[in-house]
């Protein structure tokens, strides 16, 4: 019957038990778009395919047709993962639109993964390069009558942090400075931030006096040799005071970084 409703919008591919189907999705993720499984089933039941769902933590929209329309049912069912339930016996039209709203969901919520990936650094969850970039430019059409400064920082061997602590200490310092930084943007106005790259990030931010942005420099530079005093923590910064806003970010990103080269 559901295949009936289904198969003159979708091609569909049926499973004798829950077992089976498990083994086909588990062969054909990436085209999938959506499972349909009864709660009572041979070999793997709805629970049991549900379980296996979350154990191999696969993304599929799941939806559990039943005879029981009860709450109680309902209820388990959506919290041991289901997206949705379809209540026997089928209405086509309730059918079509449930699975086209399970099918529109993972659709939205890969577009939102794949827009985060596109903008954001994994470590840390602060902007990436790109991101970074294209926010300055907004930032300093927004307020051409500001004064900006561009800062471009590392930490210099940052390689013996990995080389003798290890990696995830690595990353835990990487997401320290990134938190830092979070922490000063929401402190101050008009400022942008953004990992550029390893341990290479880089700020811009409205000043008034030239001394404001020594001054907060200094104050980071505090905050980043605060994370483990038995750490050797030299960061290395560069600033560019902005004398035309109408320049490139990447070409203001590369006079910072070649003021902290001169440094």
């Amino acid at each position: 019957i559901l295949k009936t409703i289904l198969s003159n919008d979708y091609y569909v591919v049926e499973a004798k038990d829950g077992q089976e189907g498990f083994d086909f999705l588990a062969r054909h993720e990436q085209e999938v778009k959506c499972v349909i499984v009864d709660i009572y089933m041979p070999v793997l039941d709805g629970y049991g395919f549900l379980n296996k769902i979350n154990e191999h933590g696969l993304k599929i929209p799941v939806i559990v047709t039943t005879s029981d329309s009860g709450e109680d049912t309902q209820v388990k069912v959506l919290a041991e993962g289901a997206w949705d339930f379809i209540v026997k016996p089928y209405n086509a039209d309730i059918v079509k639109l449930r699975v086209q709203n399970a099918i529109m969901r993972t659709e939205f919520f890969a577009f939102k993964k794949l827009k985060y990936i596109a903008e954001y650094d994994t470590l840390t969850g602060i902007f990436n390069k790109d991101k970074f970039l294209k926010k300055t430019r907004i930032m300093l059409d927004n307020n051409r009558d500001k004064k900006f400064a561009f800062i471009r920082f590392d930490i210099d061997r940052f390689q013996l942090v990995n080389s003798f602590s290890g990696v995830n200490e690595g990353d835990s310092f990487i997401k320290y400075i990134a938190m830092g930084l979070e922490n000063l943007a929401n402190q101050r106005s008009n400022l942008s931030y953004g990992r550029i790259a390893a341990d290479v990030f880089a700020l811009c931010g409205e000043y008034e006096r030239e001394e404001e942005v020594y001054s907060l420099i200094e104050k980071y530079v505090e905050i980043i040799k605060g994370y483990n005093r038995n750490f050797d923590i030299v960061p290395n910064f560069g600033v560019y005071f902005l004398d035309d806003l109408t320049l490139s970010p990447n070409v203001m990103l590369d006079r910072a970084t070649l003021a902290a080269k001169t440094c």
